[in-house]
């Protein structure tokens, strides 16, 4: 009896990997939605003593389903970590228009004054639309694929 999938073709593994995707996205909202409502104090339950292993549970949570994901079914793994840095790789987008637009702004405080807030916000507007615009469409055409 195997254990590891055996994929017939490339259709089969890039379902995996979407579902590696869905499965990241729900899984860490729920998580994060846990931890909210303990942070809440809505769970007076679990007492003090539980924190550290609440606080380790995202990490848990991630680790395990990933490495049985991996074990089983490798290319959900794919779409797990492929999710995991598609996140990072735009917020490190977003964070660089904010610094960018943070540098025009202060460059251009001295020669035009209190209108750079207003050229600071069309910088961050304009930019962050453009990060989310390229980013749609390379999640689009990639799921399309």
């Amino acid at each position: 009896m195997k254990l590891k999938k055996v994929y017939a073709n490339d259709k089969e593994r890039k379902a995996d990997q979407r579902r590696g995707i869905i499965l990241c996205l729900l899984m860490n909202v729920c998580v994060w939605l846990l931890d909210y409502l303990y942070r809440l104090d809505l769970m007076r339950l679990v007492g003090p003593e539980w924190s550290v292993w609440v606080q380790a549970f995202p990490w848990l949570a991630n680790g395990v389903v990933w490495l049985l994901a991996l074990i089983f079914r490798p290319h959900i793994a794919y779409g797990f970590v492929l999710c995991i840095g598609a996140t990072f790789a735009f917020v490190f987008a977003m964070g660089a228009v904010f610094i960018g637009s943070c540098f025009i702004a202060v460059a251009l405080t001295f020669a035009i004054g209190e209108f750079a807030v207003y050229l600071w916000l069309i910088a961050m507007i304009g930019g962050g639309l453009f990060v989310l615009i390229k980013s749609l469409n390379f999640v689009v055409k990639w799921w399309n694929e």
